[in-house]
């Protein structure tokens, strides 16, 4: 049985990006943060399963400091 990612996009201020790809990096194997869109400051979360409650609640407890917005997968997201 394969298990997939869960991708969520979130727009974040420009100043958040470093500190939440640190903090959601630092919980080993939960996740892989990427800049999907610089300009609009867009990121992509890939979830590993059973980590999703994990990053769920480090996005609430950051949203309000960082300016993190959750929103729709945009159109021009690569494929990895």
């Amino acid at each position: 049985m394969i298990l997939e990612t869960k991708e969520k996009y979130y727009k974040i201020s420009k100043e958040g990006i470093a500190l939440l790809k640190y903090i959601i990096e630092s919980y080993d194997g939960a996740a892989v943060v990427r800049t999907v869109d610089k300009t609009e400051m867009i990121l992509e979360i890939m979830i590993a399963p059973g980590f999703e409650e994990v990053v769920d609640s480090v996005i609430e407890e950051l949203s309000d400091e960082l300016g993190i917005v959750t929103i729709e997968k945009p159109n021009n997201v690569d494929p990895l």
